[in-house]
C-alpha cells in the first residue's frame, strides 16, 4: 500500500475516533488502525548455513569449457512486437567461444556448512531490455532483493517458476524503466518466461542460501573468494551441457585452480 495513502487513511480513523458527538470506544480504534498499516514481510526461513568470521581464508578460481565446442548461436523467431523486437533474436541457451569456454555456466560449492554472510543489500539485476532477459543466467542468495527491470518501450511480463513449476513471482511490467523489487526466500532453481506474448524469451535465477557461487563469463572463467580452508565439492551446471562435480582443498591465503570440461546433462 502506499504510505501517503496509509496516513492519510490513519489520520481519518483517528480523526473519527476523537471527534465530539461520536461513541468511539478505544479497542475500536486501536483495532481499526493496525488493519491499514502494511503487513510486514514473511520471516525468511530457516536453512543449515551458519555466519562465522573467516580469517585467512581461501579461493577457487577457473574456467568451464564445453565439449566439443558448440556451433555459433542459433536464430529465435520473433511472433510478437516484432517493431521494437526485430524478427530475430540469439538463442542465449548455450553460448561457447570460438576456444570452446562455456558462458552462462554457475559455479558453487556444495553443502557448505559456514562461511562469510550473506550481502543481502545487494541488488541483483535483471531487465527485461531488447526482449530478452538480461542476463540471461542470473544468480542470487537468499535475503537479496532482485530489482526486475523493464528497459523496453513494450508490456513485458516476469514469471519465475520454482523447479518450471511452483510460481515464486509473476511481474507485470508495462512502462519502460520500471523497477520492482522481489526478495528472494528460498534456495532452487527458477526458470524464467514472458507471459505478455513474448514466447521466445526464457532465462534462470539460481538461489543459494549461502554466498559461494558465481556465473562464468563469455570466456568461462569464474571466481569465488573468502572459503574457509577445507576440503569441498565444486559443482559446474549449464541449462543444455548439464553439470560436473570437482574436489578441491581450499587452502588458507591461496587460490586453488579448477578446470570444468566434462559436463554431462543429468539423467531422466
Amino acid at each position: 500500500m502506499d504510505p501517503a495513502r496509509v496516513s492519510e487513511r490513519t489520520h481519518t480513523v483517528m480523526g473519527s475516533c476523537r471527534r465530539p458527538g461520536r461513541i468511539a470506544a478505544a479497542w475500536l480504534c486501536a483495532s481499526l488502525v493496525p488493519s491499514l498499516l502494511p503487513a510486514p514481510e514473511p520471516v525468511l526461513p530457516g536453512g543449515g548455513y551458519r555466519t562465522i568470521e573467516v580469517k585467512d581464508g581461501g579461493a577457487i578460481a577457473g574456467v568451464v569449457k564445453a565439449q566439443p565446442p558448440a556451433e555459433p548461436p542459433k536464430l529465435l523467431h520473433v511472433t510478437k512486437d516484432v517493431d521494437h523486437c526485430g524478427r530475430r533474436i540469439d538463442d542465449e541457451t548455450l553460448l561457447v567461444s570460438p576456444e570452446g569456454f562455456l558462458k552462462n555456466a554457475v559455479v558453487s560449492i556444495e553443502d557448505v556448512a559456514e562461511g562469510i554472510a550473506i550481502d543481502t543489500t545487494a541488488r541483483p539485476r535483471l531487465e527485461n531490455r531488447a526482449c530478452r532477459f538480461q542476463p540471461h543466467v542470473l544468480a542470487a542468495a537468499v535475503g537479496q532483493k532482485i530489482e526486475i527491470v523493464n528497459g523496453d518501450p513494450i508490456l513485458h511480463n516476469t514469471h519465475a517458476k520454482l523447479d518450471g513449476k511452483l510460481t515464486l513471482f509473476n511481474v507485470a511490467l508495462p512502462i519502460q524503466n520500471q523497477k520492482i523489487p522481489k526478495t528472494i526466500r528460498e534456495p532452487g532453481l527458477l526458470s524464467l518466461q514472458c507471459d505478455a506474448g513474448h514466447l521466445w524469451m526464457s532465462g534462470f535465477v539460481i538461489a543459494f542460501d549461502h554466498p559461494y557461487f558465481a556465473v562464468t563469463d563469455e570466456r568461462g572463467a569464474f571466481a569465488i573468494g573468502r572459503i574457509p580452508p577445507g576440503a569441498y565439492r565444486v559443482r559446474a551446471w549449464h541449462e543444455k551441457l548439464g553439470g560436473q562435480v570437482l574436489e578441491v582443498k581450499v587452502e588458507p591465503g591461496t587460490t586453488s585452480d579448477l578446470v570444468f570440461d566434462r559436463l554431462v546433462p543429468a539423467s531422466p
